[in-house]
């Protein structure tokens, strides 16, 4: 007598690894290249903010001229902060980001061309903070509501944190090498390549794709 046929064994399905939010938030690509660029972008300020000093100490020979010239980027960011935020509620962010990031390029590009080319001016330092500030007074509402238009509302939380952490890293990346860089290349250089992180954002920025939201151009 022959044993019955034992019943197929059931296949048990392998269990997916469980993934991080912090990863998850990666999932979307418009959030991918929002953060890359604008880390890159945060490196080349930390450049910036280094090289200006020295610059503005190696032009005037004073260094209360460097509050001057930090002030001035400051009080187009008290003065339109509140016009920033209305702006980023009313039109796209998107393309307040972009138009942000090119004027500061032309700003940052503006003052390498004077320190290859040109006799860098104190002038030139002020007019350049002036515009630096009035466009991080547009752009910084607009950046941090993005977050929301670029990943779904449970992953909103991870992405804020994986942007602050982001921007500690650069902050303390970009003034670190800030020195080797200014002293090999000099103010062009640091602000040449301040511009050119800016340029990166504004690309990673134009490949970004998010969806349509209903805005407002009227109180």
């Amino acid at each position: 007598m022959q044993p019955p046929d034992s019943a197929p064994s059931a296949t048990i399905p392998k269990r997916k690894p469980r993934r991080s939010p912090l990863s998850q938030v990666f999932d979307s690509r418009s959030f991918a290249l929002i953060f890359a660029g604008q880390m890159i972008s945060k490196f080349g300020n930390g450049v910036y903010l280094v090289a200006l000093g020295w610059t503005v100490y190696h032009v005037t020979k004073s260094a209360a001229d460097m509050g001057i010239v930090l002030a001035v980027g400051v009080v187009p960011q008290l003065l339109l902060v509140v016009f920033g935020g209305v702006l980023g509620d009313r039109l796209p962010r998107r393309a307040i980001i972009l138009v942000s990031d090119f004027i500061s390029a032309l700003a940052t590009g503006g003052l390498a061309a004077s320190a290859a080319f040109y006799h860098l001016s104190f002038s030139d330092l002020i007019v350049a903070s002036a515009v630096l500030g009035a466009a991080s007074a547009l752009y910084s509402p607009a950046y941090r509501a993005i977050v929301s238009d670029a990943v779904d509302e449970e992953h909103y939380a991870a992405a804020n944190g994986v942007i602050q952490a982001g921007t500690n890293v650069a902050q303390i990346i970009g003034p670190g090498v800030a020195g080797v860089i200014y002293a090999f290349g000099g103010a062009a250089v640091a602000f040449g390549l301040d511009a050119a992180t800016f340029l990166v954002a504004v690309v990673a920025m134009i490949f970004t794709s998010l969806p349509e939201r209903r805005v407002s151009y009227r109180g």
